[in-house]
């Protein structure tokens, strides 16, 4: 639990999608997690039963276990700088991104100025962290994309246990539907029709962003009472927020329904076939990397994911139930792409990045 010194080693976010980044090195290094938020202590112990978890609040903060971690601690580790909750500590702080994470541009690289060291999710964010050697204020490793140690292995048992999980068929094919968060997402666009248009042969898994299920707008509240509706009628489909973590739906769908995030990066350890809504166009991505000062290089890279997947915009289908019965049709069609686009940007081994991990913060950073 501690480093070379024998400080403690904080994990420390507020959101629950950092969870699956911070989960797999605690394991390996020890230490403890930390979260203001009760509903990420949930999910955190949720899906990491056993390991050291404390909920920190502001208030009489003195007097409580999670302050003295975080006062004693030699490193934090977190997915953002949290300047208003750990600002007033002293540790060393290292950095590990949320997601796959994409947007390592000039803008990207200045904004992590507050960490000691950074851990890099593989060769594609190296070379582009290499770009602007000028701006380079911390210490650095190629650890790997922690998340990935936890993908399970596919097995015809381990389908039918997840299945049986969702109480869904397991003689049909699995589509799953991982829109992005608010602004750049389709969940409000596209839901309804996907779970409309769905083929007779299919079951349909929805994992809206947690924001929209669960502190949507009155819009997205309607929206999501209407769905559980219609699943209820048609039993082919469900809304899972909790009942199987991310990797094991992914590990277990036949097809993904996402929006050029990092769901989209992370399906392709499975190669297997995926559409991209588009509902938030390729160009404005093209247009937010180039503001943000990336190099033409790594945008020509990123744009690539887009060869890697059907686009329900730019390949003509008429319906969801179309595209949805191309995709599985063809399952072959990106497979040669994605692998080469994965490699390119996870690099080849890829479950012991939680070790590198902890060998970097057990030795000590700075």
């Amino acid at each position: 639990m501690t480093d070379a010194g024998g400080k403690p080693i904080v994990f420390f976010s507020k959101m629950a999608q950092g969870v699956p980044s911070l989960g797999p090195p605690q394991r390996e290094a020890g230490g403890v997690f930390i979260t203001n938020r009760r509903e990420t202590l949930t999910f955190f112990q949720r899906n990491f039963p056993g390991l050291a978890a404390l909920k920190h609040r502001k208030l009489l903060a003195s007097l409580q276990a999670s302050h003295r971690c975080l006062r004693a601690a030699a490193v934090i580790v977190s997915g953002a700088p949290h300047t208003s909750v750990l600002g007033r500590y002293q540790a060393k702080r290292a950095m590990i991104f949320h997601g796959t994470f994409r947007n390592l541009t000039k803008v990207g690289i200045q904004q992590l100025k507050d960490f000691d060291h950074v851990f890099l999710n593989g060769p594609r964010m190296e070379r582009m962290l290499n770009r602007h050697p000028d701006l380079i204020t911390f210490s650095a490793t190629v650890s790997g994309y922690t998340p990935f140690a936890d993908f399970p292995q596919p097995s015809p048992e381990h389908r039918r246990n997840v299945f049986s999980k969702l109480n869904l068929d397991p003689g049909k094919k699995l589509v799953f539907y991982a829109p992005a968060r608010r602004g750049c997402g389709s969940w409000t666009a596209c839901a309804e029709k996907i779970a409309t248009d769905l083929p007779d042969d299919c079951v349909l898994v929805m994992r809206p962003h947690p924001n929209q299920a669960l502190h949507g707008t009155a819009a997205e509240k309607a929206l999501y009472q209407r769905l559980t509706a219609l699943f209820d009628t048609r039993r082919n489909g469900l809304i899972d927020l909790a009942t199987c973590s991310f990797p094991e739906l992914l590990s277990v769908a036949d097809l993904l329904i996402s929006d050029a995030t990092s769901p989209t990066e992370e399906f392709m350890l499975y190669n297997r076939p995926q559409i991209i809504t588009e509902t938030y166009p390729r160009g404005k991505w093209r247009e937010n990397y180039q503001h943000d000062g990336m190099h033409q290089d790594d945008i020509d890279e990123l744009m690539g994911l887009y060869d890697c997947a059907w686009s329900f915009e730019k390949d003509g289908f008429k319906n969801w139930r179309q595209a949805i019965q191309t995709a599985l049709a063809e399952p072959e069609k990106h497979r040669g792409i994605q692998r080469r686009y994965f490699a390119s940007a996870f690099g080849e081994t890829i479950t012991d990045a939680p070790a590198r991990v902890a060998e970097v913060l057990t030795r000590g950073v700075g």
